[in-house]
């Protein structure tokens, strides 16, 4: 025997693992590796678990000093990953060999790891696999109506925004994301440079929708899942600077003018120190005492209307994009796929000195989309007024739009100007601008005796206490599940104020907006500047979660949101 204070291990490539419990089909415990750290008695081991999808085992540790003819010394002062409650992946385990071996020595040592299946409940159902429907898009020419913002969106849109042309086809996902589906692209992606976590549920909840989950970690998913099925990634770290034709001669300028003045002028007009003899033309556009700054509200300017003449050369000559980092130049990047940490820290690289405090008011998700993609991504959302409304039709289901053109300022203030057309309107006389139809027909959710065929919602035959598994509800017209209630489902509208001076705006300065409304509530609109009602409203709560704006979230989850992914065929 040598007497040396310190425990010498022999490192071999070597498994020795036992697995008792229920008998799987594939290696559970492997990749089995020890070594002592240099002037240590600690003992660093790793090894992998191969188990099935919510599937937990429980490891442990025993330590030889014959070569594996006997394990008589259990590790007992480990820390890591050990005991209970143990999931797939690689683990890693430190063990204090001098707390329970102490002062020995030996060049035969061999540690050995027993896994125990642990029994979680009732053998695990079958999963539900990614299932997508195809839906030719078809706009409806109904002025304000889903398909009609969908087409004026994408077919006016120029060429320099990224904006491809009017959709094709939608291959919508007919089930909301579940926690199996989560885990089998992070299996995929985890060797794939994505930093991707598997999620842990009980058993039995591989098709609950998977809910509680950050909107930065969702747009890593759609591009796993993207690169999966061999399709081009959606979203990168690198921000497309957008652009706008303020002088309408269809193309960018790099000018110093603008039609608006910025927030920093906004201010100097407020307190009383802005230059007058900026403005160009302010004449023109006065109405009351007050400049409009497009007087014709057609959303550009016009030979004749007021601008900010910064030059002071009598010329209007527009900054047109978003410098973002102060360069002087529009740069459309979009080539660094995002992959890993959070796609909205590209925002605190560029010093508030380099740009004003019009391009610094906040980060938008829009500036990271490839829109010719055809990979996943989340469904727009946002209807009555920004145009981009695929939500809204997919959940429709196909149903005829139909119904008289009138706007909410028709509505609420007769003989006022139409917000998007200009032209004076007269008081109306139906009520409603267009009628949407559920894939019922026209009756309200809340109205509908057995809503509850077609919705998990807070209202019906049986109100639902919580999430329910995904598919156990009639489809809508196109084959979706689930399109109203159950989860509400995240939109592509992320934004993130991170200019400390725009706070005082009071303004959430970390946003999503999610749509559908949950098993809890089905949120309206709450501001209604955004837009009319649909059909049937008297005031109180309405599902407007599908045909609203939907409701804002907190971008690091909720256990009423989760997600639906689509693709766009352009």
């Amino acid at each position: 025997m040598n007497n040396k204070s310190s425990l010498t291990l022999l490192f071999f490539v070597f498994l020795s693992a036992f697995v008792q419990g229920r008998t799987l089909a594939r290696e559970t415990l492997y990749m089995l590796n020890y070594s002592q750290r240099n002037s240590t008695k600690l003992v660093d081991i790793s090894y992998e678990l191969n188990l099935p999808v919510g599937q937990t085992a429980e490891v442990s540790f025993s330590f030889s000093n014959d070569d594996g003819a006997t394990f008589p010394v259990r590790c007992v002062s480990v820390t890591g990953h050990v005991g209970p409650g143990q999931t797939s992946g690689g683990k890693m385990v430190v063990w204090d060999a001098g707390v329970d071996w102490p002062m020995q020595f030996t060049d035969r040592g061999r540690i050995q790891a027993t896994c125990v299946i642990e029994d979680t409940g009732p053998p695990i159902g079958n999963p539900i696999v990614f299932d997508v429907a195809e839906i030719t898009f078809k706009a409806s020419n109904i002025e304000e109506s889903p398909s009609w913002f969908i087409k004026e969106f994408y077919s006016t849109a120029p060429s320099f925004i990224g904006i491809p042309g009017t959709p094709k086809k939608y291959f919508a996902d007919k089930f909301e994301v579940t926690n199996f589906q989560w885990n089998e692209v992070v299996d995929w992606a985890r060797n794939k440079g994505y930093d991707l976590q598997p999620v842990s549920y009980a058993s039995g909840g591989e098709n609950l929708p998977r809910t509680n989950v950050a909107m930065k970690e969702v747009v890593k998913w759609l591009n796993a899942r993207s690169e999966m099925e061999g399709k081009m990634p959606v979203f990168y770290v690198d921000p497309m600077e957008g652009g706008w034709d303020e002088n309408g001669d269809g193309k960018l300028s790099a000018g110093p003018d603008s039609m608006w003045p910025s927030p920093e002028e906004d201010m100097q007009m407020m307190n009383g120190t802005f230059d007058w003899s900026l403005i160009a033309n302010p004449g023109n556009g006065k109405q009351e005492g007050w400049i409009q700054w497009d007087p014709n509200h057609n959303g550009q300017w016009d030979p004749g209307e007021p601008f900010v003449d910064r030059n002071r050369n009598g010329r209007f000559e527009p900054q047109e994009f978003d410098d973002i980092n102060g360069n002087g130049r529009r740069d459309t990047n979009l080539t660094i796929v995002c992959r890993t940490g959070d796609i909205s820290g590209w925002f605190p690289n560029y010093a508030h000195t380099n740009a004003s405090m019009n391009m610094m008011g906040g980060w938008h998700i829009d500036m990271h989309v490839k829109q010719a993609a055809n990979g996943y991504r989340l469904p727009m959302g946002l209807s009555w007024g920004w145009g981009r409304d695929d939500f809204r039709f997919l959940a429709m289901g196909g149903r005829t739009e139909q119904g008289s053109y009138q706007s909410w300022e028709d509505w609420m203030n007769p003989e006022t100007m139409d917000p998007i057309t200009g032209e004076w309107k007269q008081p109306m006389k139906t009520g409603i601008r267009y009628e949407e139809e559920w894939p019922w027909g026209k009756e309200s959710p809340e109205n509908k005796a057995d809503i509850d065929e077609y919705a998990i919602t807070p209202y019906g035959f049986s109100p639902a206490s919580g999430i329910q598994p995904v598919g156990g509800r009639k489809p809508n017209g196109y084959g979706l599940h689930d399109m109203i209630g159950n989860v509400a489902e995240l939109s592509m509208e992320w934004w993130i104020n991170s200019d400390p001076t725009m706070a005082h705006l009071g303004s959430n300065p970390i946003m999503c907006n999610a749509l559908g409304g949950s098993f809890k509530r089905l949120r309206g609109v709450d501001n209604f500047m955004m837009g009319p009602p649909p059909q049937n409203w008297d005031g109180a709560m309405y599902p407007g979660s599908v045909m609203s704006s939907g409701q804002s979230v907190d971008a690091m989850g909720s256990p009423e949101v989760g997600f639906r992914a689509i693709r766009v065929q352009f």
